[in-house]
């Protein structure tokens, strides 16, 4: 993990650590934990991400099993359409995106057997927020304030998450004129966890 994690600050994509998954369950040691393997081990979460190879060497070497946790938004330069096909996520984004452009772009599937759909943010003081079923049922967007767990963490259900293209170069597409429209024509909020598939 500490190589993945170190990746990542190669390419100037802030990470930090998550919990992981230990004998079936999340190494957080709560029973009734809301989010296993899916939430921050440091004090300040997703505002203690660096893309500082020492600091990441300190975090991993504490904890070599940590999941990589992804800012996204202005700190990253990307957004995430997360696509959970258990609440209907596959259904709703091919009726979102149906005769529209879809550009080619870096994707993960999730250990739960979601998508993680990366774009480029658009960095011109465009606020991309984060919020749950925002292009319907099981589509949310991780954008400013928001992560996700990246590849090779590993889910509750004991599966990694993956790059589609295997080495997670597919460069990331900006986003497509109609999709930047629905995401910034009204207000969207939701957790910052990533607490789809």
């Amino acid at each position: 993990m500490i190589d993945s994690a170190l990746w990542y600050v190669t390419r100037d994509l802030p990470v930090f650590p998550l919990h992981s998954i230990q004998d079936g369950v999340c190494d957080c040691g709560h029973a009734d934990c809301g989010a296993p393997a899916k939430h921050p081990m440091t004090e300040h979460g997703l505002l203690d991400a660096s893309t500082d190879a020492d600091r990441i060497l300190e975090w991993w070497t504490r904890w070599p099993n940590a999941n990589i946790g992804l800012v996204t938004g202005k700190p990253s330069g990307v957004i995430a359409i997360d696509i959970d096909p258990a609440k209907g996520g596959v259904t709703t984004w091919a009726d979102a995106h149906a005769g529209q452009e879809m550009p080619a772009t870096r994707e993960s599937q999730t250990g739960g057997g979601g998508r993680h759909i990366l774009y480029r943010h658009p960095l011109n003081g465009t606020v991309i927020k984060t919020g749950t079923n925002v292009l319907g049922p099981g589509v949310d967007v991780r954008g400013d304030g928001g992560y996700i767990v990246v590849p090779p963490s590993i889910h509750l259900s004991g599966h990694r998450y993956v790059w589609h293209d295997i080495d997670g170069e597919t460069a990331t597409a900006p986003l497509p004129p109609w999709l930047l429209a629905r995401l910034t024509a009204g207000p969207a909020s939701g957790p910052v966890i990533d607490v789809g598939a």
